[in-house]
């Protein structure tokens, strides 16, 4: 039953229920000094959008095949297949838009004294570039206590070292959309 439990817990926690666990970010919690209300707020405007998001990556699943079946037809149909790619072109630009949304509404929550510790993170993440290239010449020690240089070794990636992550079905084509091109 305890397995079953954990794995329920891990795979709503992936789909952005957050709401489920009590306190899923409670090191940001602490370092913004966040009231309840608002982090309920955050936390309750992350769910939501987290849903946003599941919804959307079902319905690119779902277009994905049917462009597969209509690039597999004998005789292509150029307008069954732009409709697709432009259903898909639409989703993108809707998760960005909502993911605009998100932001500013979650920071409309904070003080100004919030705002300038998140203006803290955001140039501590300009960083990532320079401890990752540091961490690739042996200049100092990644997270596994090995740099990526391994990789090139033993041409396996190490965790820790992977690519971030996109929204699933926006960048996964070969074919460049507009919310591609304008990350």
């Amino acid at each position: 039953m305890r397995p079953l439990l954990m794995s329920f817990l891990l795979n709503a926690v992936s789909y952005g229920q957050a709401f489920l666990l009590p306190n899923p970010y409670p090191d940001l919690k602490q370092y913004l000094s966040l009231t309840d209300a608002q982090y309920q707020s955050i936390v309750r405007n992350q769910s939501n959008f987290g849903d946003l998001v599941e919804s959307k990556q079902e319905r690119i699943r779902k277009v994905n095949v049917e462009i597969f079946v209509e690039t597999n037809r004998e005789s292509l149909d150029a307008m069954a297949l732009g409709v697709r790619y432009l259903e898909l072109e639409v989703i993108c630009r809707e998760v960005t838009d909502a993911y605009a949304r998100l932001r500013t509404q979650n920071m409309a929550l904070l003080t100004d004294a919030q705002k300038v510790k998140i203006k803290d993170l955001e140039d501590a993440l300009k960083l990532n570039v320079v401890i990752q290239q540091a961490q690739s010449v042996n200049l100092i020690v990644g997270t596994t206590g090995i740099s990526n240089s391994a990789y090139f070794l033993t041409g396996i990636l190490l965790p820790g070292f992977s690519n971030p992550t996109t929204f699933p079905g926006c960048r996964e084509t070969n074919i460049p959309t507009a919310a591609m091109l304008n990350k």
